[in-house]
């Protein structure tokens, strides 16, 4: 069997204060990939906005190519 780390990033444009103001209230951001999750990512306020990331080892053959990332914000 193959395994694979997958490493994700991303940034939720806005500023660093409404950022942890949503950290505050409870909020996550979730990833689905290859129409699989919802994986919950960590999430930090910068000055750029609410940063997420999540690392997935994944098992077996994954899809070729750049996997499609859908990231949401929700309330807990």
């Amino acid at each position: 069997m193959t395994t694979q780390r997958l490493f994700i990033a991303g940034t939720l444009p806005m500023s660093k204060d409404k950022a942890q103001s949503l950290i505050d209230a409870g909020r996550r951001v979730v990833l689905h990939l290859w129409g699989e999750g919802p994986y919950t990512a960590t999430i930090t306020a910068t000055a750029a906005g609410l940063q997420y990331t999540k690392e997935l080892l994944l098992l077996g053959a994954a899809p070729a190519g750049e996997p499609p990332v859908d990231a949401y914000l929700i309330e807990s």
